[in-house]
């Protein structure tokens, strides 16, 4: 057994081109299934955590 080990999922839930509802993928299953186990975390970041060009914000703000 190993101790002291990490391991990482990433992925962006609102960039999937193969379903159509998000929930049906497999980043969703594992977060809402793992997202209350201790020792899981979950981290998601939101449009502040991002750094982009000011003009991609203000167009992505358009879209929220």
């Amino acid at each position: 057994m190993v101790f002291n080990s990490k391991f990482f999922i990433s992925g962006d839930l609102e960039q999937t081109d193969r379903y159509k509802d998000k929930r049906q993928s497999g980043l969703y299953d594992i977060v809402n299934r793992l997202g209350g186990v201790k020792d899981v975390g979950v981290f998601e970041f939101d449009n502040k955590d991002i750094v982009r060009n000011p003009l991609i914000s203000q167009i992505l703000e358009k879209y929220d």
